[in-house]
């Protein structure tokens, strides 16, 4: 089992990756932004469109883990996106 996590890119939690979490993630400043793709943006409108339509509380949020600075962009962009639609995003 350790080996099947290990080649699909998982590792088993170890106790020490939350101190290491703060030396691995990356950083960008919050006004950096990275357009998302337009084929992810339409299903993201098309979900946020369908909750309107049926009166549901969306949430969108974005769990802790190491990051890359492009990944880190995209969620600047995807939170003023959401933001600018009137949709949570923590």
């Amino acid at each position: 089992m350790t080996n099947r996590f290990e080649i699909n890119g998982y590792l088993l939690y170890d106790y020490n990756i939350v101190e290491q979490y703060y030396n691995l993630q990356s950083n960008v400043d919050e006004d950096e932004m990275l357009e998302i793709e337009l084929q992810l943006m339409k299903y993201i409108d098309k979900i946020i469109d369908l909750c309107e339509e049926n009166d549901v509380a969306l949430i969108f949020y974005r769990v802790p883990y190491v990051s890359k600075e492009t990944e880190l962009s995209k969620a600047n962009y995807l939170r003023e996106y959401l933001n600018d639609r009137n949709t949570l995003y923590f």
